[in-house]
């Protein structure tokens, strides 16, 4: 920043230098925060993605930008009301941007533990479904263990669903179809 833009934003807000220097400070380690912490979701989703043979295309890229963007229309709102705090004296730091900033890594750290669930979970779920799928003829029964493989898929994404969840039910409706047998 300038001198003179230094100064002017001084008198403005009636605040001394180093006062505001924290504020700008914070206010930029903030951005940078909610950056890295974007851009650790979006690897994350990379590795799921690669782990769960998803093929990887332009969207999740777009997604992750869509989301920046979201994050970044809710925290420069914030920055304004700040900005208006700061200005009228009611208090001197960013806090708003902070909240914000704090809310975007806390939504950002839940989606980070989803895929890495996702990933654990489907890593050993993928080959019992594999299994059970090449000794199963009836092509009514494959529907049905890949409706159950995604139902189960579904809650650990939630982290609702343990690791051997999938395989015990798959080992119920095999051995349910042979008792039928």
């Amino acid at each position: 920043m300038t001198n003179k833009m230094m100064e002017f934003l001084i008198e403005l807000s009636g605040m001394e230098a180093h006062v505001l220097r924290r504020a700008i400070l914070l206010v930029v380690v903030v951005w940078f925060v909610m950056g890295v912490a974007v851009y650790i979701d979006y690897q994350t989703g990379i590795r799921k993605a690669k782990k769960l043979k998803i093929p990887k295309d332009s969207h999740g890229i777009r997604r992750s930008f869509s989301k920046f963007g979201d994050y970044a229309r809710v925290t420069g709102m914030l920055m304004l009301v700040d900005l208006l705090a700061i200005l009228f004296g009611v208090y001197s730091l960013p806090y708003g941007s902070a909240l914000a900033g704090l809310a975007t890594v806390y939504t950002e750290l839940r989606s980070v533990r989803e895929n890495l669930a996702a990933i654990k979970s489907s890593a050993v779920k993928m080959t019992d479904l594999l299994a059970l799928l090449a000794d199963t003829r009836d092509p009514k029964e494959i529907g049905r263990l890949l409706s159950q493989y995604n139902s189960i898929k579904e809650s650990a994404d939630k982290r609702q669903a343990k690791a051997d969840t999938l395989k015990e039910l798959l080992e119920k409706s095999v051995n349910h179809d042979t008792e039928r047998v």
